[in-house]
C-alpha cells in the first residue's frame, strides 16, 4: 500500500521539477539583452546612427545622438572611412551640442561595456 502512495508522489514531484526547469529556461531564454547585441554588431551600430541622423519610424531625429553613435562606431572600429562619417555627422553641431555628442559616447561606451581610455577618437 505505501508503494502505491509513493509513486504517484515521486511522479508528481518529477514532473513538478521538469515543468519549472523548462519554464525557468524557457522565460530566460526570450530575454534579450540589447546592449549585447549592440556591443556586437557595427552594422546595427550604424544602422542607429543613420536612424538618429536622418530619424526613422522607431527613433526621433536627433543629430547629437548620430554624433555619438558615430564616434562609438569609430573608436569601437579604427577604421579611416568611419571616422570620416563621425567627422561629417558631428561637423555640422554646435559646440555645446558636440559636448553633449561627447559626454553621450562615453555614457554609450560605459554602458556597451568598453573600458573607458583617452584613445577616444574627438572629431575636430
Amino acid at each position: 500500500m505505501g508503494r502505491l502512495l509513493l509513486f504517484p508522489i515521486l511522479l508528481a514531484c518529477a514532473l513538478s521539477v521538469l515543468l519549472g526547469v523548462g519554464g525557468y529556461s524557457f522565460f530566460f531564454s526570450n530575454l534579450r539583452d540589447p546592449d549585447r547585441e549592440l556591443r556586437t554588431d557595427v552594422a546595427q551600430q550604424k544602422r542607429l546612427a543613420d536612424c538618429y541622423r536622418v530619424g526613422c519610424a522607431e527613433y526621433h531625429k536627433s543629430r547629437v545622438l548620430g554624433c555619438a553613435w558615430r564616434l562609438v562606431i569609430a573608436h569601437e572600429t579604427h577604421n579611416p572611412s568611419d571616422r570620416n562619417e563621425a567627422e561629417k555627422d558631428c561637423s555640422s553641431l554646435e559646440a555645446r551640442e558636440r559636448q553633449a555628442a561627447l559626454k553621450t559616447r562615453d555614457n554609450l561606451l560605459h554602458r556597451l561595456h568598453i573600458p573607458a581610455t583617452s584613445a577616444y577618437y574627438v572629431p575636430m
